[in-house]
């Protein structure tokens, strides 16, 4: 039975996708099995996959999203160890290596994730050292603080490695969640009273889109309030944690929505975020924006969440 089972989810990225798995190949830590699940790609990701033969073993399932390709992978795998790799993104040769010393070293730590870069675009510069790592400016969530520090600084999926018998204890990933399918699975973590750990050197490199917009979309707010939701559905553990951050939630939306003149939606989400804190003036402040011209309560609404 192999230490580590990898699991590489991917859709139409044939090129790729062979970046990711040489990152995984190229590993200091060799005792893994590789599976890569292709997700219904079209586009000759399969045969590529076929092409390496004994090196990987490929799997193949309808288009039903990264989260499913996961678990389909889940459902198949070995390993003492389980770590996750998207298939446009990379991991430095020790990454394995340091991660499952960790957890060898560590028998009361469930997870544990690393630092990383975040890369615009395909192309991966040189000299990474020059540029400011995940965490280079957050506080990485592990031990005691976990809960606290994952409501602003997420982990990142690529940058885990976890174990096997706590996946199977949890569950995998949420199949209905497209965006925070990953914080949803680090709190009910959280929530079952599992450690996390933290190794401080940027081990993984997660690339994104060159042309995506700064802050967060719509609709990745509107999923990061369901799922907070769902955590206070279940357990009351993180609510001291979760509360504040579903509220800054409600703010976000509810300015998002504002700039999109969705009236309706903004009083929604701002009757909700006041309902968290009802003793907060600023928040019934916020109300005063449906009396505004679009331009100048877009101004109110900045100056008064600043």
């Amino acid at each position: 039975m192999p230490r580590v089972s990898v699991i590489i989810p991917v859709y139409n990225r044939a090129e790729l996708v062979a970046q990711a798995v040489a990152s995984v190949l190229g590993q200091t830590f060799q005792d893994f099995e590789l599976i890569v699940v292709d997700d219904g790609s079209t586009d000759g990701t399969w045969d590529k996959l076929l092409s390496y033969g004994r090196k990987l073993r490929a799997l193949r399932q309808d288009h039903r999203g990264a989260p499913a390709a996961r678990n389909f992978g889940l459902r198949h795998a070995a390993g003492e160890y389980l770590a996750f790799l998207d298939s446009d993104d990379l991991w430095l040769p020790d990454k394995l290596a340091r991660q499952v010393e960790y957890l060898d070293q560590h028998p009361e730590v469930a997870l544990v994730h690393c630092d990383g870069w975040v890369v615009k675009g395909q192309e991966v510069p040189e000299h990474l050292n020059y540029l400011p790592t995940f965490y280079a400016t957050r506080q990485p969530p592990h031990g005691p603080e976990a809960a606290a520090r994952l409501m602003s600084a997420p982990i990142s999926t690529p940058h885990i490695l976890v174990r096997r018998q706590v996946v199977e204890k949890i569950g995998g990933f949420a199949e209905d969640l497209h965006l925070h399918e990953d914080a949803d699975f680090y709190l009910r973590l959280l929530e079952a009273r599992k450690q996390i750990g933290y190794v401080p050197e940027p081990l993984a490199i997660v690339r994104i889109p060159a042309d995506a917009m700064p802050g967060p979309s719509l609709e990745y707010i509107l999923e990061s309030i369901e799922v907070q939701k769902r955590s206070l559905s279940r357990s009351t553990l993180l609510r001291p944690h979760l509360v504040p951050a579903l509220g800054r939630s409600h703010l976000l939306a509810g300015a998002a929505l504002y700039q999109k003149g969705d009236r309706l939606g903004f009083l929604t989400h701002c009757l909700a975020a006041w309902s968290l804190r009802p003793r907060s003036l600023r928040r019934l402040l916020a109300l005063f924006a449906l009396l505004l011209p679009p331009s100048l309560g877009q101004t109110y609404l900045s100056r008064l969440w600043k």
